[in-house]
């Protein structure tokens, strides 16, 4: 186990019993999808917050608002993660951005599940401009309020996507995958929007760390 899960351990017994406090702690960290060693400082925003609920049955009132402040005081302040920007016009640019993606995932403290999604849509969204556009750029662009996300913003210079409605509602077949990765990115994105025309089509996919 990590030598935070000791840290978060030590503050909880102070307060409750070690088998609780070993209980809640578990329970949370199953909850935010991290194991007891590869618990990191950067994992404390999603972590605390859970502790807190799930300690909150076996402490009340005046003894719930110390536990809850003692917890607080562990927490780092927040590693400013600047957003990034990709020219996409060859193949190389697409592992490039998702490398970048995967990056910033890692300095924000997401779970590998939320990581993989980023990634996902960041490759899908480049493949497509390589594939079907003279060319564009990948923007970045995360935030921690009012919760962690990464916004991903797909801008290109094609023509447009006149079978977009088609594509949204998985109808639209092409021997060449055109759609496959815009209805992808759509489904595993928390928030998706796009908008297209004959000077080059917008998209925003955000995902929810």
């Amino acid at each position: 186990m990590s030598a935070v899960y000791q840290k978060i351990l030590s503050v909880l017994e102070k307060h409750v019993s070690r088998v609780t406090a070993r209980g809640v702690l578990d329970l949370s960290l199953q909850s935010a999808g991290i194991r007891r060693e590869q618990l990191l400082d950067q994992h404390l925003p999603r972590v605390l917050p859970r502790v807190i609920r799930g300690v909150q049955v076996f402490t009340q009132g005046a003894a719930h608002a110390a536990l809850r402040r003692d917890l607080m005081a562990l927490e780092p302040a927040p590693e400013y993660v600047p957003p990034d920007l990709v020219p996409i016009t060859q193949e190389r640019d697409i592992s490039s951005a998702r490398s970048l993606a995967r990056e910033m995932c890692e300095r924000m403290g997401t779970t590998s599940f939320a990581t993989q999604k980023v990634a996902t849509i960041v490759s899908e969204l480049a493949r497509n401009i390589v594939s079907y556009t003279p060319g564009g750029s990948l923007e970045l662009v995360p935030s921690r309020s009012p919760q962690p996300r990464i916004l991903i913003r797909a801008l290109d210079k094609g023509s447009g996507i006149p079978q977009l409605s088609e594509i949204l509602a998985g109808r639209y077949r092409s021997r060449s995958g055109l759609g496959k990765g815009i209805l992808g990115s759509k489904r595993l994105a928390d928030r998706f929007d796009i908008q297209t025309g004959p000077s080059g089509t917008r998209i925003e996919a955000e995902v929810y760390l």
